[in-house]
C-alpha cells in the first residue's frame, strides 16, 4: 500500500517580508489554499504560494530565512480556507443534492417519511465520536425530504 503524501502550503508575503508553512493539508484541499492566495493577489497583495511535501519543508524554511523573511502563522498572512475535511464526498439523492455537504447526516426520519433519509444538521458535522458524545439537543437535524426536525443525535451517521 502506497504511503499518502503529506502536503504543506508555502505562502510568501513579499510586502510584509513574512512566510508561512501551512499544513499538513489533505491533497484534495490544497487547491482551497491556492485559491485563497489567488483571491488576495487579485486584491493587490504581493503573495505567492506553492505546495510542498514534508521532505521539502526544511529546504523552503532555510531558503526563506536566508532571504530575510520571518516565519509566522498562516493566519497572519491570509484567512485560512474553510476546513472541508469533514465534508461528505459521496453521492446524494436528488432531494438532498443542494444541501451543505459539511452538515449532512443520515437518520431514521420520524416524520412523514418513516425511513432512512438525508438530513441537514444545524452545525458542521464534527465527526462520528463527537456527534455521539454531544449533549442531547446540541445538534438538531432537519429531514431534507419532509422537513421534520429531530434532536436525538445518537443514531445519526454518514
Amino acid at each position: 500500500m502506497a504511503k499518502e503524501i503529506e502536503w504543506f502550503i508555502f505562502i510568501k508575503d513579499t510586502d510584509k517580508k513574512l512566510f508561512s508553512l501551512a499544513g499538513p493539508v489533505q491533497g484534495n484541499l490544497v487547491d482551497d489554499w491556492i485559491d485563497a492566495v489567488v483571491r488576495e493577489q487579485e486584491a493587490g497583495r504581493e503573495l505567492s504560494c506553492q505546495e510542498v511535501t514534508t521532505e521539502q519543508l526544511a529546504e523552503c524554511r532555510t531558503h526563506a530565512l536566508r532571504h530575510g523573511l520571518s516565519e509566522t502563522d498562516s493566519n497572519q498572512i491570509i484567512t485560512s480556507p474553510r476546513d472541508r475535511s469533514n465534508d461528505y464526498l459521496g453521492k446524494l439523492p436528488n432531494y438532498a443534492s443542494k444541501a451543505d455537504r459539511a452538515r449532512v447526516v443520515q437518520l431514521l426520519c420520524k416524520g412523514k417519511c418513516g425511513s432512512v433519509r438525508w438530513a441537514e444538521i444545524n452545525k458542521p458535522y464534527p465527526g462520528k465520536d463527537a456527534l455521539r458524545s454531544s449533549k442531547m439537543g446540541e445538534y438538531k437535524a432537519t429531514c431534507l425530504r419532509c422537513g421534520s426536525t429531530t434532536q436525538d443525535n445518537y443514531n445519526w451517521y454518514r
